[in-house]
């Protein structure tokens, strides 16, 4: 499943309320690591295909990046049921993969 681009605060509270694993990639367009790991995060949306992926833009959506004190790029939060299981701070690949894989039930 592609990894999804969040447009509206609506739109990010009715995706992260579903019962699946929800990732969320906070990044900004000038950020070095979320460029490098944004293939990475493709790939593991293609393997994890019952976990949804979404990228949420720091400098568009300010009003959600400040409701969850996102203060460094990128931070990966992850949601099931609406309710926050789990966060990752820069981009490592092994962390990142680690945490879905502890979290996912397919």
């Amino acid at each position: 499943m592609p990894v999804q681009h969040i447009t509206s605060t609506e739109q990010f509270n009715s995706i992260i309320a579903k019962d699946t694993l929800t990732v969320v990639d906070f990044f900004a367009d000038w950020c070095g690591p979320c460029k490098r790991i944004a293939p990475f995060l493709e790939t593991l949306s293609n393997e994890f295909t019952n976990a949804q992926f979404v990228k949420v833009n720091v400098e568009e959506q300010e009003g959600i990046s400040k409701e969850h004190n996102i203060a460094a790029m990128p931070t990966f939060l992850f949601f099931k049921g609406g309710k926050k299981v789990a966060d990752l701070v820069g981009a490592d690949q092994n962390k990142l993969k680690g945490i879905i894989e502890k979290n996912y039930s397919a």
